[in-house]
């Protein structure tokens, strides 16, 4: 059964059909976890690093990160494990902690997978070599460098918990050209994006930790059932004028907006402003998560303090949120978080309760069941 779903897995692999391999190796995994016969360690590794492959392939990288992390772990590797397995998890874990900016990290792993083939006789790839290449050159650049900051920036996110996919990182932290282009001229990189929040857009090079300074981030506020203005059908959404502080409350973004808003219109209708106030005073506060979470958000709770309690699997202490969807989780080890929508910024939602079960509704058919 096991061996038939990790053959049925390596097909699917092999005609790119990644999200079917990732299927069938959990599938297996999940049989090796069920069996009640004693399976060797080194199948659930093979399928670990398999399913890992095919996460690196389908963009999925937080988890493919996950796997890697249990196959190389003393838990799974052995005097007796596989070399030529080892190998290859040490190198694709090096290429996936830098495409994370974490340099020195890879390094250690791409020494360790030089060492392994050394042992076992098989000779470096010019492609491997090219790995060894960017990252010494990553690692060693100066503290003043563009470089650095956006290599600064982007470990900051990911400790915080934020979920910045494979697509975007390249881009980090602007959003994709495409996207760029559609913000037109009004858009400005330099004061519009994610940010150190300190007075020269940098950490505080006297901190232990980078990761420790505060950033600024880029918020767009969505009321999709709020109309302010009489002559036109478009739902409200505004974007902040610049990054907002991981420290403010989202309360804080609310506070007058909406009745502020409808005001600008000339002689805005009495519908207009009354449903202003009731977004104001009653709107419930909504944010999405990657996996499609739905969490209710308390006005006083800071953004910083959004992402911890978002953050899955929880991490001690973390603020506990209500979430509306009615579907569980698929899986209680899945990655997940508050995503950097468009690799760049992130999405408030408010609704008044009176149309709160119809956005829910309306949410949940539009989330794809991911499976795996």
């Amino acid at each position: 059964m096991i061996d038939s779903l990790k053959e049925l897995g390596n097909t699917e692999f092999r005609c790119k059909k990644y999200r079917q391999a990732i299927q069938l190796y959990t599938q297996a995994l999940d049989s090796v976890d069920s069996a009640t016969v004693t399976i060797p360690i080194e199948t659930r590794r093979i399928l670990l690093a398999n399913r890992a492959q095919a996460f690196i392939f389908y963009g999925i990288i937080h988890e493919a990160l996950r796997d890697l992390n249990h196959a190389l772990s003393p838990q799974y590797t052995r005097q007796d494990s596989s070399k030529t397995l080892t190998a290859k998890c040490r190198y694709r874990r090096a290429k996936l902690l830098c495409t994370m900016a974490r340099y020195h990290e890879a390094q250690a792993d791409y020494s360790e997978f030089a060492k392994v083939m050394g042992e076992i006789g098989t000779e470096i790839s010019g492609e491997e070599l090219k790995l060894k290449e960017d990252l010494d050159c990553r690692a060693a650049a100066g503290d003043d460098t563009g470089r650095r900051r956006r290599d600064e920036l982007m470990r900051a996110i990911d400790t915080r918990g934020f979920i910045l996919r494979q697509d975007h990182r390249a881009t980090f932290p602007l959003p994709p050209q495409e996207v760029q282009e559609r913000l037109g001229p009004d858009f400005y990189p330099e004061s519009m994006t994610i940010s150190f929040d300190t007075l020269d857009s940098k950490p505080d090079r006297n901190l232990p930790d980078p990761n420790l300074t505060p950033i600024s981030i880029p918020v767009t506020i969505r009321a999709p059932y709020f109309y302010p203005n009489p002559h036109s059908q478009a739902p409200f959404s505004t974007r902040e004028e610049e990054p907002v502080s991981e420290h403010e409350t989202i309360g804080s973004l609310i506070e007058n907006l909406f009745t502020s808003t409808a005001a600008f219109y000339h002689n805005p209708n009495k519908e207009s402003m009354h449903s202003a106030v009731a977004h104001e005073r009653d709107g419930v506060v909504i944010m999405m998560s990657y996996r499609g979470r739905l969490f209710k958000i308390p006005r006083k709770t800071t953004i910083k303090d959004v992402v911890a309690g978002a953050r899955w699997p929880r991490q001690p202490n973390a603020p506990t949120f209500e979430d509306l969807r009615r579907a569980p989780r698929k899986r209680s080890d899945e990655i997940d978080g508050i995503e950097l929508s468009m690799g760049w910024m992130i999405e408030i939602y408010i609704v008044t309760k009176d149309k709160l079960a119809s956005f829910l509704d309306r949410l949940e058919s539009g989330f794809p069941e991911f499976g795996i």
